[in-house]
């Protein structure tokens, strides 16, 4: 299975922090390109995951107050992390 190749993994600043490799070992082949995704988009992921764990405390307590993001906020950036991810 060939789905491109390796995928060098960057930060914010373009400095490599990891490798997805097509070959783990001799004649063996794993996707590269969907475990470099996911692994570009785990920041993101886990923003996302703690804004709705936060939007779902303030919601429990009464709801937003003093900026907060409500829970449909926090929703559709989960859902747009998500969607980087894909």
């Amino acid at each position: 299975m060939d789905d491109g190749g390796d995928f060098a993994i960057v930060d914010v600043n373009g400095h490599i922090i990891g490798q997805a490799h097509l070959i783990v070992a001799l004649g063996v082949t794993m996707p590269a390109k969907a475990n470099a995704t996911l692994w570009a988009a785990a920041p993101e992921l886990l923003k996302a995951l703690q804004t709705v764990l936060t939007a779902r405390l303030i919601e429990e307590q009464g709801g937003p107050r003093g900026g907060h993001m409500t829970m449909d906020d926090a929703l559709d950036w989960a859902r747009a992390a998500i969607k980087a991810a894909k």
